[in-house]
């Protein structure tokens, strides 16, 4: 019997510590040095927002907004599943973005869950545009300031061929990569992709920063461990969350805002991550 107490009062806790979690919504700063980012882009601010995933923090969103704008963005990067195949409900993602680029211009790029939803995700984009967000699908911007400028660049999630072959996606991205950067040799390089566990496709482009999602922080992370289950990579993900280097491309892994399938969080408060670009 006092086993079974014992077991009832660490489930009873569990579920109110991933309650507490998922409301429990934080900014986390990533000052990040390059030897080759333009002086003028000295404390340039991105601040990312990763896997909504239909979630409200307040009401219209009001908490999470207010926490953007007090990062004081000069861009802001939303990093794909705005919307949630299993509850979607496009009017959040459409509110949410209709305020988000008051506060700074916003650009957007796919994750796996639009690329379930072709019909959904067409009407996404067509009130991201409405909204002013530039969608990034497979397409290259460059972002000026005084003379100079930096590339931002974004990756249509691989979900649309319909593979869940690692190989198959590498592949994918690999070719569109190849493609979007051609015009971008010299450039300073910012790539917004859904895809975490795709760095070393990243790194042989010589990718400067890669913004990224998808594997909620491993949705249960264990002290001294890390995150426990991420989508494409299994239990134990080496990719989870914060800061990864490969070759000469950084990358930054969102924690995420939202859930999905699995509705609690456990020592993973849901993050807003703003990544402040530094010249070494």
């Amino acid at each position: 019997m006092p086993i079974l107490v014992i077991l009832l009062c660490l489930i009873v806790l569990f579920v109110l510590s991933g309650m507490y979690c998922n409301r429990n919504l934080k900014v986390n700063t990533y000052n990040l040095s390059f030897d080759n980012l333009p002086k003028e882009f000295e404390n340039f601010r991105i601040v990312q927002v990763s896997d909504l995933h239909n979630c409200t923090f307040g009401i219209n969103n009001a908490k999470l907004l207010t926490l953007i704008k007090n990062s004081k963005p000069d861009i802001i990067a939303i990093t794909g599943d705005m919307i949630d195949s299993r509850k979607t409900n496009i009017k959040i993602a459409a509110s949410f973005a209709q305020e988000a680029v008051k506060i700074a211009p916003c650009y957007y790029v796919s994750g796996n869950h639009e690329a379930r939803m072709p019909k959904e995700y067409q009407s996404l984009l067509n009130e991201l545009e409405k909204s002013g967000v530039t969608i990034l699908e497979n397409k290259a911007v460059k972002i000026k300031r005084g003379a100079q400028s930096i590339t931002l660049l974004g990756a249509k999630d691989p979900f649309f061929i319909r593979s869940k072959t690692q190989e198959l996606n590498c592949d994918i991205l690999d070719k569109s990569l190849s493609e979007i950067l051609k015009d971008s040799e010299n450039d300073f390089t910012v790539l917004l992709s859904h895809r975490p566990e795709h760095l070393s496709v990243y790194a042989k482009h010589s990718i400067d920063l890669c913004l990224t999602g998808h594997a909620h922080g491993g949705q249960i992370r264990l002290p001294f461990i890390g995150g426990l289950f991420a989508p494409n990579q299994g239990f134990l993900p080496k990719f989870d969350a914060g800061l990864f280097k490969e070759q000469n491309t950084t990358m930054v892994i969102s924690r995420g805002v939202g859930s999905s399938q699995f509705p609690l969080r456990f020592l993973n408060p849901p993050e807003i991550p703003v990544a402040v670009l530094k010249h070494n």
